[in-house]
């Protein structure tokens, strides 16, 4: 992937505050943020396009992100997962690394490690 080209971050989550913090953090000039309130515009959403990330949280109107992340796995979907959560159980944690996620955040997060984090998932580093 060329580094010029955007990333595309997609957001699930049913807060629209979180969707604030995250157009704030990420550059519109190097991101593109991508936001659906339910598991099932992100299920249509990963299916329809290119995602690089997806931030996803645990509890969700129509279902948990956890069951997303069996749906796209069973579906051969395959994106980069960070769990969001409000919940701090090792249990949720654990299910979720089980089903994918490459790590896991408890809500509210820290800002400048959460940014670090993400960038160097999608191959961005320090930039």
């Amino acid at each position: 992937m060329d580094m010029k080209e955007k990333r595309i971050l997609l957001l699930v989550d049913d807060e629209e505050t979180i969707f604030k913090t995250m157009k704030m953090l990420f550059s519109e000039k190097t991101y593109t943020i991508l936001y659906c309130k339910d598991i099932n515009c992100a299920y249509s959403t990963l299916k329809a396009q290119r995602v690089d990330l997806m931030i996803l949280d645990l509890f969700l109107p129509h279902g948990s992100g956890l069951r997303l992340l069996e749906k796209i796995n069973k579906k051969g979907i395959s994106v980069k997962t960070v769990m969001l959560s409000a919940s701090d159980t090792a249990q949720s944690a654990t299910e979720a690394m089980k089903l994918g996620a490459i790590d896991y955040f408890t809500k509210p997060f820290k800002t400048k490690e959460f940014v670090k984090k993400i960038k160097s998932y999608i191959g961005q580093g320090e930039n």
